[in-house]
This record gives structure tokens, C-alpha cells and sequence, in this order.
């Protein structure tokens, strides 16, 4: 347990600049600015708890765990991506990561665990591999245009309509207009 606030906010303050990427005297202001101070300052201290080196887990075990919970949430991939990084420098393998998420598709389901997985992947891979896959997938992540993007689902609502009247007009054995 934690023998100070002094040392729990210092160890929140560590495992954010460990987790971003920047100087510790960097942290606090950088989440003030993006989350407000009240938050800034429960994310710390929060954080602080959490991996503390008191804890009968280890940061590669709390890592993947960290993961798991941020996969099956959903909707939280921009901060899964520092996690899996996060993992691997707290020594998961590659295999464990992709691993996780393969048996996520059995728990959370495949959508969820697929995203982690696309995620975890690029994540792992360099720039170019993640450009080369994401020019391969037939999967587009985004539409490729505005136009498409609108109209597809009027196309797709008037195809289905087309069908329904057809099944409609069948079912009454041809007899148009009773």
C-alpha cells in the first residue's frame, strides 16, 4: 500500500510519462489540458494505485489485463494503442498479445476482439506494414468518399424495399393492388 499521496501521485505522474512517451514535469499539465484539472488529478492518483509496485501482479499481467478491459469496452481504441505499447515494454510477446485478443472473440465477441486485434497488430508492426494492411484489408475502415458514405445507406434501403415489394407481390400470388 501506498505510504504516502506524495508517493502515490509521483508513481501516477511515472506511469503516465512512462505510458506517453514524456517527461514527468509534462504529465499533469498535458492531461489538465485535455481532460480538465478534476480529472487530471483522479487519473493521477488513480494511476498511482494501479501500478503500484506493491501489487501482487505483475506490470506485464496488469498490462494485459488493462488491455482485455479496453478491448471488451469498445469505442476506447486511441487508448488501447499506448496500452499495447505499454504491454510489450512491460514484456508480453507479440504472441500473447494476439493471443488475448483471439480468445476475447470467444468472451466479448468477434467484432470487439477483431478491433483489438487490428489494433494490436498495427501497433506491432511498423508504419509500413500498417500502410501495406491497410491498403490490403477489403475492409475499408472509413469511407473512401463523402458521397459514398451518404448514399449508401439510401441505396441500400431501396434495394431492400425493391425486395420486400417483390416478396410481397409473390406472396399474394401475383394479385397486384387487393
Amino acid at each position: 500500500m501506498a505510504r504516502s499521496t506524495d508517493e502515490r501521485w509521483a508513481r501516477g505522474i511515472a506511469a503516465y510519462a512512462s505510458q506517453f512517451g514524456i517527461p514527468e514535469d509534462d504529465v499533469f499539465a498535458h492531461l489538465r489540458s485535455r481532460f480538465g484539472e478534476r480529472m487530471a488529478t483522479e487519473t493521477v492518483q488513480a494511476a498511482g494505485a494501479a501500478w503500484s509496485p506493491d501489487s501482487p501482479l505483475t506490470l506485464r499481467e496488469r498490462s494485459l489485463i488493462v488491455l482485455t478491459a479496453l478491448a471488451v469496452q469498445g469505442g476506447v481504441e486511441e487508448r488501447l494503442r499506448p496500452h499495447v505499447r505499454w504491454a510489450l515494454k512491460h514484456g508480453a510477446t507479440r504472441e500473447e498479445l494476439e493471443a488475448l485478443a483471439a480468445l476475447l472473440a470467444v468472451y466479448a465477441g468477434y467484432p470487439r476482439a477483431s478491433v483489438a486485434m487490428d489494433i494490436i497488430r498495427e501497433e506491432l508492426d511498423g508504419p509500413k506494414e500498417r500502410q501495406a494492411r491497410r491498403r490490403s484489408t477489403p475492409f475499408p475502415r472509413r469511407p473512401t468518399s463523402l458521397t459514398g458514405a451518404i448514399r449508401s445507406p439510401f441505396v441500400r434501403a431501396a434495394q431492400t424495399a425493391e425486395i420486400t415489394k417483390d416478396l410481397q407481390i409473390g406472396s399474394l400470388g401475383g394479385l397486384e393492388g387487393r
